[in-house]
């Protein structure tokens, strides 16, 4: 693979029955409105292809625009023409993804083309282009961050399998069948090309291609993770092994101030060194980033990030922005502290409680007009805390078997409400005679687990989301479970006399079974799956990061156990249901589905809480996280008011009983 940062052009390519459909109409309506988000940032493929191109583009401008222009001459008459031609491709790109002649990017695309042309010294037209990659990247929602932490010793693999031929063993550009090339394959330890080069830049060569070289795409034959894998071994091979132990001294001996610096793995893969390094320590810290990436993801910067962004709070709080504090608060919990829990929940459950619960009551007591005076003990606690969980994170590590009961745990925990859904649903059509409406109800998990994978691609792929977005999705969705729950719990009850039930059996089957019905069956079935996978996937790759092989093979063996045994559970339900006597049965499914809805509300005004988009008022009570009981005004006031209106609808029940055993002359 010849990797030379000349770009592709423009035009490159890249890589039933009428029943049936009115019965999946409101399915559809249902499915556009979860999608709505993500169709709002995100582009289809053709068009996200133009940003991405000139993105390219913009790149290569900033890499080879040094060998076109010195000291406002014309070093090279061709590389400069070749310049100028590509400066005017990025107005037709990025026309056709949708860019305005007025918007600000048009005309910072102006300003470039007549620096260009004015032969402007090579340092301003590298901060022109990197400034508008970025916002580029951030006006077409491109994503730039990988699915993955890289993993380096597989692009080694990749390099020496698919590099090496042409850009040699080292990467030097010096491999036996580069020979007699033009231009010649890029040499990746010159230190002064590769400055101005993000692992994103060398993702999108590898991805692309270069028209007109020997150097062409690999979207096709490689995975994207195999492409970031690849991207970032190239992007680490400028810094020497010394360089790079000398950064880890660095980054461990002041883990703060490096937190504050670089803060995300987005961050690491879209800027480049020059945009970065303004004194040598950075260059070093940047050097053992580039070849270690999990330190962004994992162990203690997260927390340190948590830290900052607590300190930031009470910062804009002094300033007089109230809002912008808030806003910081719940950053620290969803963007810091959130990526860590799950391996603390495994060495320290109780610590992780704490830290959970104390920035719950910061925000609280921010949101309710609290001081600085009164946040800073309260912010004092929860540092000293988060400095505890970063003490705990690195001098613990996950073993194999609690890796294990970890991922065992938490499928236990996020499916066991979804396959308590799903399993007395169906054993409820089978006792009813109604095995038709079976397809329909699983008809509505298998969906939900696949536009669930969809959901989580965009999130990763397509569209940046963030904790708070995920946590309203969450939220919305457990709340519209708990909705859909109480009516099929309310209907069932209303079926648990025999005499009414036999009667229903005897006319109304069909009717209440109708298009409607089984619409309900599918719906239900899709919310109580749907609203479990993110979170599910989350805890995974937060608890995968921890450890190597081992954990890996004990967090793949604990979600085995976990699908067997929830596996066994609907199947033990189903046996179960068909043996009881059909009033018990309806007596049992009808409390269960509405104690699920109970918890159901509770955690989903968490949800929307941790987003920010509910108050928060804390109240001494017990926290039983699996029954969905978290002690705050609202999620108890929405379990109580749940409660009530069990009470209510039994009352009202138990008046229509009493009235239809009259006599007719006495009603």
């Amino acid at each position: 693979m010849i990797m030379n940062l000349n770009v592709p052009g423009p035009n490159a390519g890249s890589g039933s029955t009428e029943c049936t459909m009115s019965l999946f109409r409101p399915l559809w309506a249902v499915l556009l409105l979860v999608s709505i988000p993500w169709a709002a940032q995100a582009t289809p493929s053709t068009q996200a292809d133009g940003p991405r191109r000139a993105i390219h583009i913009l790149e290569y401008l900033a890499a080879d625009y040094p060998g076109a222009v010195e000291n406002g001459q014309i070093k090279s008459p061709s590389e400069y023409a070749e310049q100028r031609e590509f400066a005017t491709r990025l107005d037709g790109l990025l026309a056709k993804a949708g860019l305005q002649p007025g918007e600000p990017i048009a005309q910072a695309l102006a300003v470039l083309q007549q620096s260009i042309a004015q032969r402007a010294d090579p340092p301003v037209i590298s901060a022109q282009t990197q400034a508008l990659s970025q916002a580029v990247r951030a006006r077409f929602k491109v994503s730039a961050a990988p699915e993955q932490i890289p993993d380096l010793n597989k692009g080694q693999q990749l390099f020496v399998q698919r590099c090496a031929g042409c850009h040699g063993p080292s990467g030097m550009g010096d491999g036996p069948d580069g020979e007699g090339l033009d231009p010649k394959p890029a040499n990746f330890t010159n230190a002064t090309r590769m400055a101005v080069l993000s692992p994103f830049a060398l993702y999108n060569t590898i991805t692309l291609g270069v028209d007109g070289t020997a150097m062409r795409g690999f979207a096709d034959s490689l995975q994207p993770d195999e492409r970031w894998n690849l991207a970032f071994y190239v992007g680490s091979l400028p810094y020497s092994t010394q360089q790079i132990e000398e950064g880890r001294i660095l980054l461990e001996g002041q883990r703060r101030k490096w937190a504050d610096w670089v803060d995300s793995l987005e961050a690491l893969t879209t800027r480049s060194e020059s945009e970065w390094v303004r004194e040598p320590p950075q260059r070093l810290v940047l050097a053992y980033l580039r070849q270690h990436p999990e330190q962004i993801e994992q162990g203690t910067l997260p927390l340190l990030r948590a830290r900052l962004l607590l300190d930031r709070s009470l910062e804009a709080l002094k300033r007089g922005d109230r809002s912008q504090a808030l806003a910081l608060a719940v950053s620290a919990y969803l963007d810091g502290f959130e990526h860590v829990e799950p391996p603390l929940d495994v060495i320290n459950h109780d610590l992780r409680i704490r830290i959970e619960t104390g920035m719950l009551g910061f925000r609280a007591a921010l949101d309710g007009g609290a001081t600085v005076a009164q946040l800073q003990p309260m912010a004092a606690q929860l540092k000293e805390d988060l400095e505890a969980a970063d003490r705990a994170l690195g001098q613990e590590t996950i073993s194999p078997t609690a890796g294990l009961l970890s991922a065992l745990f938490i499928l236990l925990r996020e499916g066991l409400e979804a396959v308590l859904v799903v399993g007395a649903l169906a054993t409820l059509l089978v006792r009813s005679g109604q095995r038709r409406a079976l397809p329909w109800l699983h008809g509505g998990w298998v969906l939900a687990l696949l536009l669930g994978g969809l959901t989580w691609w965009l999130t990763r792929e397509a569209v940046a989301v963030s904790g708070a977005q995920r946590e309203v999705i969450e939220g919305v969705a457990a709340l519209l479970a708990m909705a859909i729950l109480f009516y099929v719990s309310y209907w069932l009850i209303t079926k648990t006399e025999v005499a009414r039930w036999q009667k229903y059996l005897q006319g109304k089957i069909d009717s209440a079974l109708s298009q409607g019905s089984l619409w309900t069956m599918t719906f239900i079935a899709f919310i109580a799956v749907y609203r479990e996978i993110l979170e599910t996937v989350l805890f995974f790759q937060a608890l995968w990061v921890q450890g190597e092989e081992a954990l890996h093979q004990s967090i793949l063996s604990g979600i085995a156990l976990g699908v067997a045994i929830l596996v066994g559970l609907v199947w033990g339900m189903s046996r179960l249901g068909l043996r009881i006597p059909i009033r018990s049965f309806f007596q049992i499914s009808s409390g269960l589905l509405y104690a699920l809805a109970i918890i159901l509300s509770g955690q989903g005004i968490k949800s929307l809480q941790e987003a920010g988009w509910i108050d928060l008022t804390p109240v001494a009570f017990i926290r039983v996280d699996v029954l969905g009981i978290f002690p705050s005004l609202q999620t108890l006031g929405a379990q109580g008011a749940m409660i009530l209106a069990a009470v209510a609808a039994w009352w009202v029940l138990r008046q229509r009983g009493a009235r239809s055993q009259k006599p007719a002359s006495q009603r």
